[in-house]
């Protein structure tokens, strides 16, 4: 992939905006900001998403999600998501 450089002082490799490969992604439930096919769009999009176990997928956050549920997403990339503000 030719978007990465290596980081020096972290000793791994960085992605334009800390954009990290789905196959590192945590699958423990945690939220993430996913890239990739998002519901039932037809072009890649970026939203917030998570593991689900009992899908065995990546799903939409349930804010996101249809009348019929949960969407399941095809991923690409990922990062955390940012800190709350401090208001």
């Amino acid at each position: 992939m030719t978007d990465r450089r290596w980081d020096t002082e972290r000793q791994e490799w960085v992605y334009p905006a800390d954009w990290r490969p789905i196959e590192s992604a945590p699958k423990d439930g945690t939220r993430i900001l996913g890239y990739g096919v998002i519901g039932l769009e037809s072009g890649n999009g970026i939203g917030t998403v998570k593991w689900e176990s009992w899908a065995s997928n990546w799903v939409c956050d349930p804010n996101e999600a249809s009348e019929y549920g949960p969407e399941r997403c095809v991923l690409t990339h990922w990062m955390p998501l940012p800190d709350a503000p401090n208001v």
